[in-house]
């Protein structure tokens, strides 16, 4: 249905869709970040516990694999597969990257060189091509968009850490431990972050257009 709208219309979809992906990466990648050690160290010990650096570095992957799906699937959508050769150039680039830090500095060094292949062409050669051939747009658009809301997601986190330093608790079972860490945790980050996100006008207006379009399929699917 999007290829039957004009350029701007499909443009301002894709920031719509773009923008609550980038919130909810957001809370994600943060609170994997929180979680990953405590949730290992309960599962399989204290001793598989990674250094922090390499929780973070898996982190901020993990956030460019969902971050890209908006971008994929619209060039999907308009068949632009000609770039076949980006996922070889993405891979050499990962491979490359991957074994020369890895020698240097082990497991991070890997992380970091799938880090920096999706930022080749997850945050680079992707959106020109979309913004060039789709959108009809400049690419300085994208960063600006990307930078806007990264920025409002890293005062929610601040604003989370903040108040994660005044939830302590103490159970004498670490499974139940863990489990209030991951509810307390959680809602810290999905409203602190979300109370940032709300004031932006642009991401109101777009949760209220999901959330009702939402609302209207399950009243329908109701019938």
């Amino acid at each position: 249905m999007i290829i039957e709208k004009t350029e701007k219309e499909v443009y301002k979809i894709w920031k719509e869709i773009y923008v609550l992906m980038l919130f909810l990466t957001a809370i994600i990648g943060f609170l994997f970040y929180k979680l990953a050690n405590p949730f290992v160290s309960v599962w399989v010990g204290e001793e598989l516990v990674l250094a922090l650096p390499i929780v973070f570095a898996i982190s901020i992957n993990t956030m460019f694999r969902i971050i890209k799906n908006p971008i994929d699937k619209f060039k999907e959508a308009y068949g632009i597969f000609w770039d076949v050769y980006a996922p070889i150039i993405e891979a050499l680039i990962n491979l490359v990257f991957s074994i020369v830090l890895a020698l240097k500095f082990g497991l991070i060094g890997i992380v970091i060189g799938t880090i920096i292949s999706n930022t080749c062409i997850t945050f680079l050669w992707k959106p020109y091509v979309i913004f060039k051939h789709v959108f009809k747009e400049k690419l300085i658009k994208f960063f600006i968009i990307t930078a806007k809301y990264m920025a409002i997601a890293l005062i929610g986190v601040g604003i989370s850490c903040f108040f994660m330093k005044f939830a302590s608790f103490e159970f004498a079972n670490k499974y139940i431990q863990l489990i209030m860490l991951f509810i307390v945790y959680g809602m810290i980050s999905v409203v602190s972050i979300t109370a940032c996100f709300m004031c932006d006008s642009f991401f109101r207006k777009s949760i209220k257009k999901y959330t009702n379009i939402m609302i209207n399929i399950i009243k329908r699917k109701g019938k």
